[in-house]
């Protein structure tokens, strides 16, 4: 039992940024938003290889998006009350925008 509590802390010290010094979410964020910015821009262009592109980005972003949240859910875990409440909104923001950036185009 204490070995897997030890690990549970050492997961968490990760994901809070406790081991390293910067919270891991503040870059972590950069992925799926820079994925799906790159793949609106390649919808400019109308050749094949960029629309395979664009949805390898997107669903490169999609799956980024999971560790982003996790340690997005452990920062507003420590988050005063106020605080949670913004975040919540940041939240349910980035899941609209995941959902409709994932959303199959013409």
């Amino acid at each position: 039992m204490s070995r897997i509590g030890a690990i549970k802390r050492a997961v968490r010290k990760v994901v809070r940024g406790d081991a390293t010094g910067s919270r891991p979410h503040t870059v972590a964020t950069d992925v799926p938003f820079g994925a799906w910015f790159m793949a609106i821009f390649l919808d400019f262009f109308p050749d094949e290889g960029s629309r395979r592109a664009a949805a390898r980005l997107v669903a490169l972003g999609l799956v980024a998006a999971a560790p982003t949240g996790l340690s997005g859910w452990a920062e507003w875990a420590r988050a005063a009350p106020s605080t949670q409440r913004v975040r919540a909104v940041l939240v349910i923001g980035g899941f609209l925008g995941g959902y409709l950036v994932s959303v199959r185009r013409p």
